[in-house]
């Protein structure tokens, strides 16, 4: 079961991608050897200033966190004498800075649970094709949003903006999946309608920039089917057929962006086969308590977000 927000599971080897087949990591990125060292700048200590020593968490977290930031070749800590926190500068080999960040206890706190974060709340969203995915689509969208929102009792939140947005969602649809088949048995005086619907993951997710430990931008791309409102201007929407309209996916590659893998739990939003669209729609009655649960996801927001 992956139900904990784990760089060991997403962060080498897989470009930070998180589709429905998943990522295999080769490699641990927080591996802590207690040998790593970290340039530390004692230039300011003099005689009347004590300058505290980093300890090997603080030196490691550096070595780490510089590693995943491009132009990080070289880090180097120093003391901020005003904020008494440890400051973490990462430059190239030509020692020209790419980024310089204080270096927190909660940093320190998710770095040793192997954890990444966006580092800023509310989290932007914006939606790339607003006429393309339909006003269905849209306040879906919101749902999902909003129910993350009442999930975390207000811990997580978002805000929808115009550009430069955290998260970009983009509506996309498949063609030629949907089939409906008519069959009349005259003798019996019976209509027999046959519907099905072509397996097809309804939605992609991955993270495209991170600094350091801190996620700044992701996409989604959510998959509709063409052939219905959106695209024909007439009949249900192409996201409602086979999903019980429930923003089940859209919570999903939500979840994506902050680092969730996927759960091999039935019952989780993060189940590995919540992205698949049922082969055909749903029968009568079947999506009565049918909508996943995404508690323990947001118990995992509420115990990072919650020190903000």
């Amino acid at each position: 079961m992956m139900n904990s927000v784990s760089l060991y599971k997403i962060f080498l080897f897989c470009s930070l991608i998180i589709l429905l087949s998943g990522c295999t990591p080769e490699a641990d990125p927080l591996g802590q050897d207690n040998t790593a060292s970290s340039n530390v700048d004692v230039s300011k200590m003099n005689d009347t200033i004590s300058v505290p020593l980093p300890d090997n968490t603080t030196i490691n977290y550096c070595h780490d966190f510089c590693s995943f930031v491009q132009g990080g070749e070289n880090d180097k800590i120093e003391y901020n004498q005003s904020s008494k926190l440890f400051m973490c500068s990462c430059s190239d080999y030509a020692y020209e800075l790419a980024v310089k960040s204080e270096i927190t206890p909660r940093d320190l706190q998710l770095y040793n649970q192997r954890k990444i974060w966006w580092a800023d709340l509310p989290i932007t969203y914006r939606v790339m094709n607003e006429d393309d995915c339909g006003d269905y689509e849209i306040k879906k969208i919101g749902r999902a949003f909003q129910k993350i929102i009442t999930a975390t009792e207000g811990v997580v939140t978002f805000q929808k903006v115009a550009d430069d947005a955290n998260i970009e969602i983009t509506c996309k649809y498949i063609q030629n999946c949907y089939h409906k088949k008519i069959d009349i048995n005259r003798e019996e005086k019976v209509i027999y309608e046959y519907e099905s619907i072509c397996a097809h993951a309804a939605g992609f997710a991955k993270i495209t920039k991170m600094e350091g430990f801190v996620i700044k931008k992701a996409t989604i791309d959510l998959i509709g089917l063409a052939g219905f409102s959106e695209t024909t201007g007439t009949g249900a929407s192409g996201f409602y057929v086979g999903s019980c309209g429930h923003p089940s996916v859209e919570v999903h590659e939500i979840l994506h962006t902050f680092g969730f893998g996927h759960s091999n739990n039935s019952e989780s939003i993060m189940y590995h086969q919540a992205e698949l669209v049922p082969f055909t729609v749903q029968q009568e009655g079947a999506c009565i308590g049918s909508e996943k649960s995404l508690e323990e996801e947001a118990e995992e927001l509420r115990s990072i977000y919650g020190h903000n």
